[in-house]
C-alpha cells in the first residue's frame, strides 16, 4: 500500500427519483473521496461502506461506483458494473430494502480499479431503486427521522481509497 485516504460522511443526504433513475451523490463533498496516485501504473482499491434507506419498504436499492479523473466529469465505472443484458439495470451491488420506516441498510462495495493516470482520481456513487413511483433515497438515516425515540439510528458512510503498487 503506497497511500490511503478516506472521506467520512456523518451527516444526512437525500434525493428523489423515479424507477431505475440513478441518483448521484457526488454533490455532497464528504460522499466523494479523491486521491492523486504517486505512480500512473498503480491500482486503487476502492472501499465504500454506505448506509442508505428508501421511502418505501420491500424494494431494491441499486448501487453504482462512479469515478472522475482530473477535470473530467463523474461517470459510472464501467468495469465495476454487471454485464449488459437487454434492459436490465447494470450495477455494482444491491441492497434489499425490507424493514420498516426506521430501518437502514448497510451496503459495502469493494473494487480494485486501474485508472492508469497520475492525475487526481475521485470516486463517489449513485443509487437507484425499483419502485414504480418517485421515491426518496436517504443516506445515514431512515425514512422516519422525526421521532425522538432512542432507537432511531443515525450512522456514518465512508469511502476509503488505497493506492496499491502495480
Amino acid at each position: 500500500i503506497i497511500q490511503i485516504t478516506q472521506s467520512v460522511f456523518t451527516g444526512t443526504a437525500s434525493q428523489s427519483g423515479g424507477l431505475a433513475a440513478p441518483l448521484n451523490f457526488e454533490g455532497t463533498s464528504d460522499l466523494v473521496c479523491t486521491m492523486t496516485p504517486k505512480f500512473s501504473t498503480s491500482k486503487i482499491m476502492v472501499q465504500m461502506s454506505l448506509v442508505a434507506s428508501l421511502s418505501v419498504t420491500t424494494n431494491i436499492l441499486l448501487f453504482r461506483i462512479r469515478r472522475k479523473i482530473g477535470g473530467a466529469s463523474f461517470s459510472d465505472l464501467d468495469a465495476a458494473l454487471g454485464d449488459a443484458a437487454a434492459s436490465r439495470y447494470r450495477c455494482t451491488t444491491v441492497s434489499t430494502n425490507v424493514g420498516n420506516a426506521y430501518t437502514l441498510f448497510p451496503t459495502p462495495m469493494t473494487f480494485l480499479d486501474s485508472p492508469n493516470t497520475g492525475s487526481a482520481v475521485s470516486y463517489s456513487f449513485s443509487i437507484a431503486h425499483d419502485s414504480g413511483s418517485t421515491r426518496t433515497i436517504y443516506i445515514n438515516r431512515g425514512d422516519n427521522d422525526t421521532s425522538s425515540y432512542a432507537y432511531v439510528p443515525r450512522t456514518i458512510s465512508t469511502i476509503t481509497l488505497m493506492e496499491v503498487s502495480a
